[in-house]
């Protein structure tokens, strides 16, 4: 993947052992329709469904949108909005962008009045658990044909609805692929001839490595916690089995008690106490903390989706 001008960032390989789950997963950011009346009802701004009008959508109603702004941005939605005003007489939509949705929707779905469609997304976003009963089903999103004609169910990855079930509720359909692991600047590891790691074994003595060159072996921003968070818990899954992620999904505490997570939790703790962290990564914005890593080569790994 080429990133910026300098380095030429490039994803050789997902590091493979102890260190990352080589995995492709939906991402997180995952979109929820808001539910209908109490009585089954299919609601005022809903009419008969064709191929012309898959959602049902009565002329002279307004979609009020709520993005998360992250780093796949939210065009797609505003341009979304501008085919419906289309294809449509009197609609209103009305999409905005926030890198907080917990703050600006809990009291919301709390009062009883969320928006019609949400991207619940980022380090912010609401637990899909706790506002389950003010979500719609969306099973009935397979069966329904794009503008197309393809019927949606045949257009999407396998294993789009096991990611957004919850308790047996269908409620989030995840709209974007991607892949999850460490990245690393190719050119930089050449001139220096250095090798990515595969186990946390061979990352901690990388980290000496590159400490001796005066760089660092991560960066760390304060809205990227939940990377390194997924780091964590997809290197004990790769190490573990996928018995870990179960339990924790369950929320089954004794989870952290795993010798495969404290085993990544130990080697963390040595790459911060050992210096390899950039200081001050508590109170740095986090796509400053990505700069040092991508512009500045401070740091030489970086935990991330394929968004980055």
């Amino acid at each position: 993947m080429a990133h910026q001008d300098k380095p030429t960032i490039v994803r050789r390989d997902f590091l493979r052992g102890a260190l990352a789950l080589g995995v492709m997963a939906p991402v997180g950011m995952a979109l929820a329709s808001c539910a209908s009346p109490a009585d089954g009802s299919t609601g005022s701004n809903t009419t008969s469904a064709s191929s012309k009008n898959p959602f049902g959508l009565k002329n002279d109603t307004s979609i009020e949108v709520y993005m998360f702004n992250g780093g796949y941005g939210y065009d797609w939605a505003t341009y979304a909005a501008k085919e419906v005003k289309k294809r449509f007489t009197g609609i209103t939509t009305t999409v905005t962008p926030t890198t907080d949705i917990g703050k600006a929707l809990q009291p919301r779905f709390v009062a009883g009045n969320p928006p019609d469609l949400v991207c619940n997304a980022g380090g912010d976003q609401i637990p899909f658990v706790s506002i389950l009963n003010e979500l719609e089903t969306l099973d009935s999103m397979f069966d329904i044909h794009n503008y197309e004609g393809e019927r949606i169910g045949d257009a999407i990855y396998p294993g789009v609805k096991n990611a957004g079930t919850y308790n047996d509720k269908f409620v989030a359909f995840n709209y974007v692929l991607t892949i999850y692991g460490i990245w690393y600047s190719a050119s930089l590891f050449e001139k220096e001839g250095w090798e990515p790691p595969k186990t946390w074994d061979d990352t901690l003595a990388l980290g000496a490595k590159a400490k001796k060159k005066d760089k660092y072996l991560f960066t760390f921003g304060k809205e990227s916690a939940s990377y390194y968070q997924t780091l964590a818990i997809n290197s004990a899954v790769k190490q573990g089995g996928t018995g870990i992620i179960t339990k924790l999904n369950n929320g089954d505490s004794s989870a952290w008690d795993d010798d495969a997570v404290q085993g990544v939790f130990d080697a963390l703790e040595k790459a911060v106490k050992n210096g390899y962290f950039i200081p001050g990564g508590s109170g740095t914005q986090f796509t400053a903390a990505q700069a040092k890593w991508s512009n500045d080569e401070q740091a030489i790994l970086y935990p991330s989706g394929s968004w980055i």
